[in-house]
């Protein structure tokens, strides 16, 4: 069994797109594909990657929009295991051709 890179479409050079969801929501995207969001809690900024685990809280919309950044740059590409070629089985006589 072989090991390859899928093509992942957080591994591009392009930035992360922002959008404004609600007053208190700020939403990413890269390359099309969602990569997080920040929540305003009062004085308080979560930030959350793109499975929705927390990555912190931080005390400026600034700050935890450039966690996220970070954080989009750092994830590890997705693998998986690339399955042998499949070998068409041989062809079943019908019952009448034995008869």
């Amino acid at each position: 069994m072989t090991i390859t890179h899928l093509d992942d479409p957080h591994h591009t050079d392009e930035p992360l797109a922002w959008k404004q969801a609600a007053d208190d929501v700020f939403v990413a995207t890269h390359a099309g594909e969602f990569a997080g969001f920040v929540t305003v809690d009062g004085r308080r900024h979560l930030a959350h990657d793109r499975h929705g685990v927390a990555i912190g809280e931080f005390a400026s919309l600034a700050t935890a929009l450039a966690a996220l950044e970070d954080r989009a740059r750092d994830v590890k590409p997705i693998l998986k295991a690339a399955h042998p070629p499949r070998t068409p089985r041989p062809r079943r006589l019908s019952r009448r051709a034995i008869a």
